[in-house]
């Protein structure tokens, strides 16, 4: 019998990574046995480096993330199993806040290797995984890259983040009952316009196939700029996208899709910024 884990008296934690590129911080720390519930007030992780001095410090692209994610809840879940047996049981996540920065430098060179589609990451952890739902309530989400022959870093946002995620597990049973891990998720693009998605895969499927679809709502033209300018090199003066739907099916060979867009009038003019054009 596994007994539980006494944290009173325990408030934070912090390390750093082994690499030292990062720095983590939990703090407001609490668990109830009784309830099973284990909480955090807010987790922060730190790059230990600037943007372009945490990228050269890197042989190949990586992402630079700066999260503080807020208002934690564990639920059916016991920290003791877990670090006796390094299985991840729980019950749900409960996600109240979650403010996420992340830059990558795409001028350095792009590591071509064979990464595993995300079912695969969860079939590989190394003990028990079954977590019935993650929820995030709410949230921000910035994206910044700096592309070859651009000036400045290109951007896009995803404001009051709303998500759930289910069955996230490597349970063997689902290889012979059907399950599927499901993501739904809304937000504003650039702060402006309604997206929405839903992903879809069905459990040990042979080839991890997985659908996504989604849509996004009237947008201004010019609202994408921050973006187009700094990585596809043009910018938009007018014009309004009225509607956008896209549907795609994908395994870990291929990917196909369509995508429905209706414009207003005509997005004009697209106007090239000469002077950012990446030498032939």
């Amino acid at each position: 019998m596994v007994s539980e884990l006494d944290i009173s008296g325990v408030e934070h934690f912090s390390m750093v990574s082994a690499d030292s590129m990062y720095s983590f911080k939990a703090t407001g720390i609490r668990y109830s046995s009784d309830l099973k519930t284990f909480g955090v007030d807010s987790l922060i992780i730190q790059p230990n480096y600037p943007d372009y001095e945490f990228a050269s410090r890197h042989e190949f692209q990586t992402d630079r993330i700066d999260a503080v994610i807020s208002n934690i809840s564990f639920n059916s879940f016991s920290p003791a199993v877990y670090l006796q047996s390094g299985d991840l049981i729980i019950g749900s996540i409960e996600i109240g806040d979650a403010e996420l920065d992340v830059f990558r430098d795409k001028r350095k060179k792009f590591n071509h290797t064979l990464k595993p589609v995300f079912q695969q990451m969860m079939y590989k952890y190394p003990g028990k995984l079954h977590i019935d739902s993650i929820g995030i309530s709410g949230g921000n989400i910035t994206y910044s890259e700096h592309s070859p022959g651009a000036g400045a870093q290109g951007k896009i946002t995803f404001n009051e983040l709303n998500a759930k995620l289910f069955q996230i597990t490597n349970d063997t049973l689902y290889k012979k009952q059907k399950g599927y891990f499901q993501l739904y998720a809304q937000a504003l693009l650039m702060a402006k316009s309604n997206l929405s998605v839903v992903l879809k895969a069905r459990l040990f499927e042979r080839y991890d196939q997985f659908t996504l679809k989604g849509s996004l709502s009237e947008l201004d033209a010019e609202a994408l700029n921050p973006m187009l300018e700094h990585t596809a090199f043009i910018y938009a003066t007018s014009g309004k996208i009225d509607a956008l739907d896209f549907n795609i099916t994908a395994d870990n060979n291929r990917a196909t899709g369509d995508m429905a867009l209706l414009i207003t009038g005509w997005i004009s003019p697209l106007r090239i910024n000469k002077r950012m054009i990446p030498p032939p």
